[in-house]
């Protein structure tokens, strides 16, 4: 009687701190590799810039996001991320339950952002190539016959 007196007790205070497992050891953003060919490319996450490659960006779990790699003279790369459930989402099954489960898919921590390495290789360009539109805005890029960027307009609407 006492020993399932303790192994209760030790349950219940085990669930309290495994409530959510993909939130406790995940936390709420994943990492995602960018690297390019050619490197040293400016890197967006959408539409805001955060850095060159290579770079490991951290982006928020449970959310898309659309990715852009740009280099003057070169193609822009695209990329929308996608979300796939994490290992330790599986965890509440055995510990954190239900509660755990609600937790981890309200917060998005229960996924994490796919793919978790981006290797972008930029071609050339010449003549008008790049027109690109998203919610949220629109760019179109112009280079001359060399690969030279001699224009881009980039349209933000709300």
């Amino acid at each position: 009687m006492k020993n399932r007196f303790y192994a209760l007790l030790l349950f219940t205070f085990f669930s309290f701190f495994v409530v959510s497992c993909s939130s406790i050891f995940n936390g709420s953003k994943d990492r995602v590799k960018v690297n390019s060919t050619p490197n040293e490319a400016r890197i967006f996450v959408n539409g805001l810039e955060v850095g060159k490659t290579p770079a490991i960006l951290e982006l928020k779990r449970g959310e898309k996001h659309i990715i852009e790699v740009k280099k003057e003279g070169f193609q822009t790369f695209h990329v929308e991320t996608t979300k796939d459930i994490t290992g330790w989402f599986w965890g509440n099954l055995l510990c954190g339950g239900v509660i755990g489960i609600i937790i981890d898919l309200a917060t998005g921590n229960a996924y994490d952002v796919s793919p978790s390495t981006i290797n972008a290789t930029l071609d050339k360009t010449t003549g008008m190539v790049e027109q690109y539109q998203m919610e949220e805005f629109g760019s179109i890029q112009l280079f001359d016959r060399e690969g030279n960027q001699i224009a881009n307009v980039t349209v933000n609407w709300k």
